[in-house]
C-alpha cells in the first residue's frame, strides 16, 4: 500500500527532501513575472530542468523502448518524479519560502532573479 504523503508534517517531508537536494535535485517554482509563464520545474543533478509533463514523457519513452533496468537517465527521472511528489505534498507557504529564496538571495533586482532562474 502506498504511503499517503499528505499525512506527513512539513518537517517530515523536508527530511525526505534533503537527500534529493544533496544529490543535486532542486525545485523551481512557476515563474509568473514574465510571459510566457513557466510551470513548476525540477532541476536535475545534470543541470537540466523539466516540468512534470516532460518528466512523464521521457519516462514513458524509456519504457516504450524497454529501457528500464540500469538506465541512469531513467533512474534520475524517476527520482525527480518522487522528489516532485514530496514537494507537492508540502503546504504552499513553506514550499515557496524554501524555494523562491534560491533565486532571490543572489540579487534583489528582477533581472538578476531572471538570469538565475532561467538556468
Amino acid at each position: 500500500m502506498a504511503e499517503n504523503l499528505e499525512d506527513l508534517s512539513d518537517e517530515e517531508i523536508f527530511e525526505r527532501i534533503t537527500p534529493f537536494e544533496e544529490k543535486g535535485f532542486w525545485f523551481l517554482p512557476a515563474w509568473t513575472m514574465d510571459e510566457p509563464i513557466t510551470p513548476d520545474r525540477i532541476k536535475l543533478p545534470s543541470g537540466e530542468a523539466y516540468d512534470l509533463t516532460d518528466i512523464d514523457k521521457k519516462i514513458n519513452e524509456k519504457k516504450r523502448q524497454r529501457i528500464e533496468f540500469g538506465d541512469r537517465e531513467l533512474t534520475m527521472l524517476s527520482e525527480a518524479l518522487s522528489f516532485y511528489k514530496l514537494i507537492r505534498a508540502l503546504d504552499a507557504s513553506p514550499r515557496y519560502n524554501r524555494y523562491t529564496q534560491s533565486f532571490l538571495d543572489d540579487g534583489k533586482d528582477l533581472d538578476s532573479c531572471r538570469r538565475k532562474y532561467s538556468l
